[in-house]
């Protein structure tokens, strides 16, 4: 039953995910499917272990216990693992899950394996906050894959807080109260979330203040830059009504 209901789910959410997209006009070229790794005709998740089989890369062997894992959870046994360790990590990796099935990182190996045959130039991952830990392993796979050769970086960006006249708004996914982003652009409009998210750097805490950013005053850094705007506009408007024949291009009025 569980294919039937991912089938069912996946087109209806990724759809609901566009149109968020959209409400901020931001469109993406390509989605890709982490399930498209293994169902086409090509194998690519043990394409990319192959590769790394290649270079001497891969092994069976045990991992230590992580620390702080529950000894009933946890179970000593050999795995397909990736030599990781040889490129900065502080262990090697699994590739393969006690069923058999791959682990996530592996479909994570695959998909950059992927981006390097298609043969970019450039390649950015944007991560949160709550992933940093996740950021060695696949530096080491991007490093191994490509021989140290692809041009690879990961972009952090910090969690944002949701704020109500600089009061938290308290979420809890347990009972359900939760904002999505849609909301806030329901609720305040695209371009207050695009010019707050774009005025800081990535890697910089956000306060979004949903009061705030639509109040009228010179406090407000979205209406600043707003009114700015619209006064830079009106001189234009007026110079064209005095000065018919004016290029706004030239320099009397840069």
């Amino acid at each position: 039953w569980l294919p039937i209901v991912r089938a069912a789910a996946v087109k209806p959410l990724l759809a609901e995910m566009k149109r968020d997209l959209a409400a901020l006009n931001i469109k993406h070229d390509v989605f890709f499917s982490e399930a498209s790794l293994t169902s086409g005709k090509k194998d690519q998740v043990k394409a990319a272990i192959e590769a790394l089989r290649a270079k001497g890369l891969i092994y069976e062997g045990r991992l230590p216990r992580p620390k702080g894992h529950d000894d009933d959870e946890w179970e000593d046994r050999q795995q397909l693992l990736f030599r990781s360790t040889d490129f900065g990590d502080d262990v090697d990796r699994a590739l393969t899950k006690s069923d058999g099935s791959y682990t996530y990182f592996a479909s994570d190996v695959a998909y950059h394996y992927d981006k390097l045959e298609r043969g970019f130039d450039h390649y950015r991952n944007v991560f949160g906050a709550d992933h940093l830990g996740y950021i060695p392993r696949i530096k080491a796979a991007v490093a191994a894959l490509s021989d140290g050769k692809a041009d690879f970086q990961i972009l952090v960006c910090q969690l944002v807080k949701v704020l109500r006249a600089g009061e938290p708004v308290l979420m809890s996914k347990r009972a359900g109260t939760f904002v999505t982003l849609r909301d806030v652009v329901d609720e305040v409009g695209s371009d207050p979330v695009r010019f707050m998210m774009l005025m800081r750097k990535n890697d910089a805490p956000l306060d979004f203040d949903l009061a705030r950013v639509v109040e009228q005053t010179k406090d407000n850094p979205v209406f600043y830059v707003q009114y700015a705007h619209a006064r830079a506009a009106s001189v234009f408007r007026n110079a064209k009504e005095v000065f018919p024949g004016l290029d706004k291009m030239s320099k009397a009025v840069r």
